[in-house]
């Protein structure tokens, strides 16, 4: 929370907005302790303090009534979300097919990996609050080898670089495999913390995130 972690939605908060008191024990052992309250103005330094203002003992959260989602995942060509190569358009960053997906869904997720090809594939997790009844929740078990071999094979490869291609091809197969499994039912719909937190296990990946200027205007857009 104190880091500012961003969220997944054009207009869902951070996990640092959602502060609404904090206790902190200052370097002398001094309890501070700001609220929307008491210290509203000084709320905003408080939630993003980086670990400089103390240990954080306490925190408060706004919290929303238990709500369900539906979980719609598919597997797109690059340009159909982030629009053509730069390089055969001058340059210019064509930004309205990711505008249109990030302001027309409460949370979206894209997902590159190295061994998607060169023809250049992401995964598209798109979230939507609904009424609609539970369906087609896909089962997600500790038990699943290839979550629990995951860690091994991740060491394994570090250590025998000639394998990394592979290993990136098989990982890839398989998450292809289990999207195409959701996308044939259209989704599913489930309790939020199910699609949110969609895994049971992380294993060690390098992770890297990038930022593209679209409009700040759209269909869910306040």
């Amino acid at each position: 929370m104190a880091a500012g972690c961003h969220g997944t939605g054009w207009n869902q908060p951070t996990v640092s907005d959602l502060i609404y008191a904090i206790e902190l024990v200052a370097a002398d052992g001094t309890v501070h302790v700001f609220s929307e309250d008491t210290t509203p103005h000084e709320m905003n330094t408080v939630r993003v303090n980086l670990g400089m203002l103390g240990i954080i003992t306490k925190v408060t959260l706004k919290v929303d009534p238990m709500y369900k989602l539906w979980d719609q995942e598919r597997i797109v060509r690059t340009d159909m979300v982030m629009g053509a190569n730069p390089e055969s358009m001058g340059d210019e960053v064509d930004a309205s097919k990711l505008h249109a997906l990030v302001t027309g869904n409460e949370y979206v997720e894209l997902f590159w990996f190295p061994g998607s090809g060169f023809d250049g594939f992401i995964w598209v997790k798109q979230f939507n609050r609904t009424q609609d009844d539970y369906r087609n929740i896909p089962a997600r078990t500790d038990d699943d080898w290839v979550d629990s071999m995951a860690p091994s094979v991740m060491q394994w490869s570090a250590e025998n670089p000639f394998s990394i291609p592979t290993v990136q091809r098989l990982a890839w197969q398989t998450i292809n495999d289990r999207v195409k499994a959701i996308e044939s039912t259209n989704g599913f719909v489930a309790d939020a913390p199910r699609v949110l937190h969609y895994q049971l296990k992380a294993f060690p990946i390098l992770d890297l995130e990038v930022a593209i200027p679209i409009p700040a205007s759209g269909p869910n857009a306040r």
